[in-house]
């Protein structure tokens, strides 16, 4: 019987990864490739691959262990002789992160592509040379797996009958989250924030690949007898808005009303419309050039590549209009709930509750351990020194991003380096005081903006959400390394790892979700960008926040089979108009909040 690292090497040579999403895939799989290209944006392809997962499901669960294992994949090579590759190897793909015995398997990594398959061009010089500034996060080969698990954790129709826990909710939050992040290095480069594509009819802009600048959506004829046009991307567009307007999504609310949505505009099981708006925009952009369905797939045919594409971004901002139409539907937050804390913002004599320090500031054993890193920031900026200023020896105002290289698989002499943006490793210490009359346990949010969008909700990136017990009535110095971030995967390190081995558990399988470490701060400027960092703490009784701090991204991926683990809305409190008053002045007036201003350097 074959051990886990056989298993491993067949379903690397079953799951080989093509150049292009549309071109044949490996001739493990078959000799003749007997169908056109897949992409799971399509709700009847997706749904096909679920039912073949499901299948190899079967032949696993019939025998368990290395040998259900053995038999899925070889199920998988007898499927792949009546249907097409890449339907089947997206079929493993689910099988691998959703099966308890397929889970200890390991998906095959995103390769680099060649320099010249993903130029961007646009009519102007210029901005042709500052959009391909932007190249290190489109390409980026961990946020592009980031975006690939995402839609295998999260498939269309749900898998085998089940769909995640507010996963229409979470599929609007997470893709706004990856644009708040885009639009920040776009500012860092020089650009505006990405515009939404709303007219159908327009000329796209930036061209990308084969595609020329201002090039125009056009009716395609897609493999497998599939017909889209302009005219219906426009009809599901207006259905959907319109739904919007009409209050029929409304469910009394904001949690059940955008699951909803997102239910309807990724389609899910019990969506409460038939289109499928999302993804016909992603088909129509992947077959604008051949809209005959004979040439290539573009690359936003596919979660694994979409990113790449410029149009992926626009496309996207005018799907979050969507869901942020639904958030303007409903009033502002009262914060009447929050727990009895009191943080003070950076206009304070004491410097403000905010404190950024690098890793490297720490004492060497405080690094390491979390009892002696909370002891020295509890020293350094708590007790007597509560209501001073931080030191400069031990702080900072200014975080430190670079590009760097690092191998794409170490254990190959023959590897080529990639390079990606990194940043010096830095903790926040979040200071506050509690008015209880008990010990406390809060939920502390931590959120970033560049300044000159700081009065934009959609423009705050979310650091992380922990949770920390208070003493009654005492000031506290809650140290929080950034590596320990809830929206990034787990587990973090010094480097990326691009090739993953064996996952073993599935456990371990789900904390490969999530957004990757490297990026979690934009490039900023070799000036220095103003930014802010905001501090919200709310009740962690009302939160209920759960899950694995260890393991995945609790904030863009839930738990696996259980309850997204906070019980308020997603991106809260930013996820509400602010009514009269300013954000800015909502975080420096509130008590349970605190904000402050500091730089990102590009060095």
């Amino acid at each position: 019987m074959p051990d886990i690292e056989e298993l491993q090497g067949r379903a690397d040579k079953l799951l080989g990864t093509a150049v292009s999403p549309g071109e044949a895939v490996t001739q493990a799989l078959v000799e003749d490739d007997p169908g056109g290209p897949f992409s799971p944006f399509i709700p009847a392809q997706a749904a096909a691959a679920v039912e073949l997962a499901g299948e190899l499901a079967e032949a696993a669960d019939e025998r368990g262990g290395e040998e259900g294992i053995e038999a899925a994949l070889d199920r998988a090579q007898e499927l792949a002789r009546e249907h097409p590759p890449q339907l089947v190897q997206h079929a493993l793909h689910l099988f691998v992160v959703h099966h308890p015995e397929g889970s200890r398997l390991s998906v095959p990594p995103i390769e680099p592509l060649p320099d010249d398959e993903v130029t961007v061009v646009t009519t102007d010089a210029e901005e042709t040379a500052n959009e391909r500034a932007l190249d290190h996060l489109r390409n980026d080969l961990l946020a592009n797996e980031h975006h690939r698990h995402w839609h295998v954790v999260y498939p269309l129709r749900g898998w085998q009958g089940r769909r995640g826990d507010r996963v229409g909710e979470l599929f609007f939050y997470m893709h706004e989250q990856m644009l708040a992040r885009y639009d920040a290095e776009r500012r860092s480069a020089g650009l505006d924030r990405v515009e939404a594509y709303e007219d159908y009819r327009a000329p796209i802009g930036q061209g990308f690949r084969d595609r020329p600048p201002d090039q125009q959506l056009a009716d395609a004829s897609i493999p497998d007898d599939l017909q889209l046009s302009v005219a219906e991307l426009e009809a599901q567009r207006d259905e959907i808005y319109g739904a919007v307007d009409a209050g029929d999504f409304d469910r009394g609310t904001m949690i059940e009303s955008m699951d909803a949505l997102g239910q309807a505009e990724e389609p899910q099981l019990g969506s409460a419309l038939e289109g499928w708006h999302h993804g016909a925009g992603h088909m129509l952009c992947a077959w604008i050039m051949h809209p005959d369905g004979q040439g290539e797939m573009g690359l936003m045919g596919s979660p694994r590549t979409a990113i790449r594409d410029p149009f992926f971004w626009r496309w996207h901002r005018h799907v979050d209009n969507l869901g942020f139409a639904m958030q303007e539907r409903f009033g502002p937050h009262e914060f009447d709930d929050a727990p009895p804390v009191e943080l003070r913002s950076d206009d304070d004599a004491s410097g403000g509750d905010l404190i950024l320090c690098f890793e490297d500031q720490l004492p060497a054993d405080a690094r390491t351990a979390e009892a002696t890193g909370a002891a020295w920031a509890e020293e350094t900026f708590g007790g007597e020194r509560f209501d001073s200023p931080p030191g400069e020896a031990a702080s900072t105002d200014t975080l430190e991003t670079s590009f760097t290289e690092t191998p794409f698989d170490p254990s190959d002499p023959d590897t080529l380096p990639v390079t990606h943006l990194t940043h010096r490793p830095f903790c926040v210490v979040v200071r506050l005081r509690s008015t209880a009359g008990e010990r406390l346990r809060v939920t502390v949010r931590l959120f970033l903006a560049p300044a000159v969008d700081a009065d934009d909700r959609r423009a705050w990136i979310e650091l992380d959400k922990f949770d920390a017990w208070v003493e009654a009535g005492a000031p506290a110095a809650l140290l929080r390394p950034m590596r320990m971030s809830s929206v990034v995967r787990k587990p973090t390190t010094p480097q990326p790892v691009f090739v993953q081995p064996p996952a073993q558990t599935r456990r371990e399988q789900y904390c490969r979700c999530g957004w990757p470490y490297h990026l979690l701060l934009p490039r900023g400027t070799a000036e220095g960008m103003p930014f802010r960092l905001a501090a919200v703490v709310t009740d962690f009784a009302l939160d209920n926040l759960s899950g694995d701090p260890n393991c995945g991204s609790l904030s863009f991926c839930g738990a696996a089979d259980d309850v997204f683990p906070d019980r308020r809305e997603m991106g809260y409190p930013f996820n509400r108009k602010f009514g009269s008053r300013e954000i800015d002045e909502v975080l420096r007036a509130e008590p349970s909040m605190a904000v402050r201003d500091l730089t990102i350097r590009h060095t």
